[in-house]
């Protein structure tokens, strides 16, 4: 017999006054409605206590009165919620993303089954690029980039990553501001020129004005504006121990950043430096990525580049391995 039925069969026998009320039955009819309604109240009381604590646990800034009336407002990651008040917020951010523009993601899946699923559907795709594989793709795409594991992911490849790169890294940097003069900014072509540079290479560095930021504080580069960074200092181009030398002036943040389009560039640059750093590994790093022309051909720039690649003797990399064998040739 359900609690509903066994209150309804109390509830009749009170109605009729049965004569009848001392019969085996009717008695344990009675005794159970006592039972329940004994256990309904015993729950209240736990779930008035329960409010009690909880109310007391929000002090301080999250309790606002509006009006005479006390409005209790917290975070999510304060405290721990009821399903139904997780639920209503989930709602209301995908109702925020959908005004936004952005169709929210409503699989519920674990984070290695949405992998799997996505090497199916680019299996599926390379095979037959119809509209639906594409869409599957874009689906569990979207789903594995947004997930929080995926995140932690990269952040530590890139904490691996730069371990690993941090020694070359360093190395690049101070090649670049051996050959770069420091008062870069009032020099012009001839000037450079004249300090036993040639041509091709004074023109490279007047022109490639993001190479001048290996003399620049962190501080400055921070503040400059998005703007030059993009089109002033163009990082276009760059071979991969110029890249190297440009982020490794970098600031770790950038100041006047609100709309983080700086971010955005710096995260440009270390892909784009990620992307050289993989083709050396197997090597197939473009000539001209592995050192420009110009440089190679400056006999002050090779002198300074044997230096400070023999000083580096325990490096494992093939950064300057081409470079390495063009200076051994000329000697």
């Amino acid at each position: 017999m359900t609690d509903k039925s066994l209150i309804i069969s109390v509830s009749e026998i009170l109605k009729k006054k049965s004569k009848n009320i001392n019969t085996y039955e009717s008695r344990m009819l009675l005794q159970k409605g006592t039972i329940l309604q004994k256990e309904k109240e015993l729950l209240n009381s736990k779930k008035r206590k329960k409010n009690i604590i909880f109310k007391k646990t929000l002090v301080g800034d999250n309790t606002k009165n509006i009006n005479n009336t006390n409005i209790t407002s917290f975070k999510l990651n304060e405290l721990s919620v009821s399903d139904n008040i997780l639920l209503e917020h989930i709602q209301i951010l995908k109702n925020q993303l959908e005004l936004a523009g952005i169709k929210p993601i409503d699989d519920i899946i674990t984070y290695e089954d949405a992998k799997e699923k996505l090497k199916q559907s680019l299996i599926f795709a390379s095979e037959k690029d119809s509209f639906e594989n594409i869409s599957e793709v874009e689906r569990w795409d979207s789903f594995v980039t947004s997930h929080p594991k995926f995140i932690l992911e990269k952040q530590n490849e890139e904490e691996q990553w730069k371990l690993l790169q941090n020694e070359s890294i360093t190395e690049s940097l101070n090649i670049q501001k051996n050959i770069i003069p420091k008062d870069i900014t009032n020099l012009s072509i001839e000037d450079l020129t004249k300090r036993n540079m040639n041509k091709q290479l004074a023109t490279r560095i007047f022109r490639n004005k993001s190479l001048w930021l290996v003399h620049f504080s962190k501080e400055e580069i921070s503040k400059l504006h998005f703007a030059d960074l993009q089109y002033k200092f163009s990082n276009v181009g760059l071979d991969i121990i110029e890249l190297k030398a440009l982020y490794a002036c970098l600031p770790d943040e950038f100041m006047f950043d609100h709309n983080n389009k700086k971010k955005i560039w710096k995260k440009d640059i270390i892909e784009r430096l990620k992307e050289l750093t993989n083709q050396e590994k197997m090597n197939k790093l473009p000539k001209k990525y592995v050192r420009n022309y110009c440089y190679l051909q400056s006999t002050e720039c090779k002198k300074r580049e044997k230096k400070d690649i023999k000083l580096n003797t325990i490096h494992k990399t093939n950064l300057f391995a081409e470079l390495k064998s063009k200076i051994k040739n000329i000697s």
